[in-house]
């Protein structure tokens, strides 16, 4: 057996027991959480006219537009095999995002660098003066667990029109208590959704207290800006309306694993619903445009 961040590779002469075969398909699976991820970033690109995805190597960069860090990001797309390459590559994006003046984030997976080197790693990133954010799990799922409890009504309604859009940033800011302004920058255009983002809203007596978003690509479903308001968390809508975006999307696509990045307060209703950790995110964030 041999190892690198990239991938794990088995030579094995004879038949491959069922752990072996199961843990050389699970070590691929962070592949399909990455690329997706990368397809969900892209959308930000048609935030704004100047919004642009650029492809280098080794790199992709997607610039929105929009003066706010989480906006503007970059994420490897190779394996990191040596510092001085992980230092090309953020001098890269560090110089992108310098001609525009704009703070700028960096989203990792860490399955990308070899395990030796991550420790190095680590001091190079600071040293671009990139600071930790977060740290959300990729999780994926085969299929998702049938329903095992009574869930509650939800009025679901795609994202289609202008007021579906300001209910969606509204919920979306009292949620993850984020600036409503830059919400609605983000995700105001028709642009942005009238492509492979498709988003729901859940309305309970007429008031929008749900969201979920889809992107499929990669062989996946990615599901994306699952929000809740808090007064309404904890009852079973955001089960509701990600198996609802999940299933229509689905359907459309005739995909059916799913993928995801989760916070900490997100991970008993995954598990719930038949995910598992398949790969380490890791956000930083700028200090200085």
């Amino acid at each position: 057996m041999t190892y690198s961040g990239a991938k794990i590779q088995y030579y094995w002469y004879g038949p491959m027991p069922l752990g072996v075969i199961m843990l050389r398909m699970a070590s691929a699976d962070y592949r399909i959480v990455e690329r997706n991820l990368r397809a969900a970033m892209s959308c930000f690109a048609r935030s704004k006219s100047t919004g642009e995805a650029v492809n280098l190597p080794g790199l992709q960069l997607v610039y929105s537009g929009i003066p706010h860090a989480v906006f503007n990001a970059a994420m490897l797309t190779e394996p990191i095999l040596a510092i001085s390459d992980l230092r090309r590559r953020l001098d890269r994006a560090h110089d992108h995002y310098r001609r525009r003046g704009q703070a700028w984030s960096l989203w990792l997976c860490e399955e990308w660098i070899e395990p030796s080197l991550r420790p190095a790693a680590i001091t190079l990133i600071n040293d671009f003066e990139l600071q930790y954010s977060s740290n959300p799990p990729g999780l994926f799922a085969a299929h998702l667990k049938p329903i095992k409890r009574s869930l509650p009504p939800l009025d679901l309604r795609p994202i289609n029109n202008a007021t579906a859009r300001l209910d969606f940033c509204h919920v979306m800011s009292v949620a993850f208590e984020g600036p409503f302004p830059v919400l609605l920058e983000a995700y105001q255009e028709d642009s942005f959704w009238n492509a492979d983002f498709e988003g729901w809203i859940g309305y309970r007596d007429g008031q929008a207290i749900a969201t979920a978003c889809t992107v499929t690509a990669a062989g996946a479903v990615g599901v994306y800006a699952v929000a809740t308001v808090p007064s309404e968390q904890g009852k079973g809508y955001g089960e509701v309306i990600v198996r609802h975006a999940v299933q229509q999307a689905q359907a459309r696509y005739g995909v059916e694993p799913t993928v995801l990045q989760s916070s900490v307060a997100g991970m008993p209703l995954y598990r719930r619903l038949g995910y598992r950790p398949a790969a380490d995110f890791t956000i930083y964030i700028s200090r200085t445009s």
